[in-house]
C-alpha cells in the first residue's frame, strides 16, 4: 500500500500547450459562449408559447420558461394580442415565484427592452425596485451606481458616460464589467 510519504511529485509531468492549441481552445470557447448568449437572450418560441398558453388559462408557466422569457422574450410577449395584459400576469407570476434568478432574468429583460417610456416598462421597473433585495449584491451595486432602475431610465448612466472622457468614472465602469 502506498502512503503519502511514498508519493514522488517528480512523476507528475505537465507540458505547456502550444500557442496554436491555446488559440484553438479560445476560438472554441468563444463560439460556445456566443451560442449560449444568443440562446439565453432570444428564447425558443416553445418557451414563449408555453408562457402565453399558461397565462391565458391563469396557470403558472414552468420556471424554465419564465426565466427564458424574462431574460429575452419581453418584447415578444408584448407583441402578442393582449400583450400588456400578458406581461402584467407574467410579472405577477414571477413575483409569486420570488426567485432571485427570475428577478435577475427580469432585470436583464428590462435593460434589453429599450423603450422605457410606457406603462409596461414602468410596471417592470417598479417590480424590480421592490425586489432589489433578491438580486445578487454585485447587481445591486450596478443598479445603484449606474441608476439602472432610476426614472427616467438611463439618465445617470448617460451622464456618467459623458464624463468618462474626463476620466472620472472610467475605472468604475471597468470594474463593473
Amino acid at each position: 500500500m502506498h502512503t503519502f510519504l511514498d508519493y514522488d511529485p517528480n512523476r507528475l509531468v505537465l507540458t505547456m500547450p502550444s500557442l496554436d492549441r491555446v488559440r484553438a481552445a479560445a476560438q472554441f470557447l468563444e463560439k460556445k459562449a456566443q451560442h449560449f448568449e444568443e440562446r439565453a437572450m432570444k428564447p425558443s418560441p416553445m418557451f414563449l408559447q408555453e408562457v402565453v398558453a399558461a397565462l391565458s388559462k391563469n396557470e403558472v408557466p414552468s420556471y424554465k420558461a419564465m426565466k427564458r422569457v424574462a431574460a429575452g422574450g419581453l418584447p415578444d410577449l408584448l407583441a402578442r394580442v393582449n400583450g400588456e395584459s400578458l406581461l402584467s400576469k407574467f410579472v405577477d407570476r414571477l413575483i409569486e415565484f420570488g426567485s432571485a434568478v427570475l428577478y435577475k432574468a427580469l432585470l436583464l429583460g428590462y435593460l434589453r427592452l429599450g423603450n422605457h417610456g410606457g406603462s409596461i416598462s414602468e410596471l417592470v421597473r417598479k417590480t424590480l425596485v421592490r425586489a432589489k433585495q433578491y438580486l445578487p449584491a454585485r447587481w445591486v451595486g450596478r443598479i445603484d451606481e449606474f441608476g439602472l432602475l432610476d426614472s427616467p431610465a438611463g439618465k445617470k448612466l448617460a451622464t456618467m458616460s459623458l464624463h468618462v472622457r474626463e476620466g472620472c468614472h472610467l475605472k468604475s465602469l471597468k470594474l463593473q464589467g
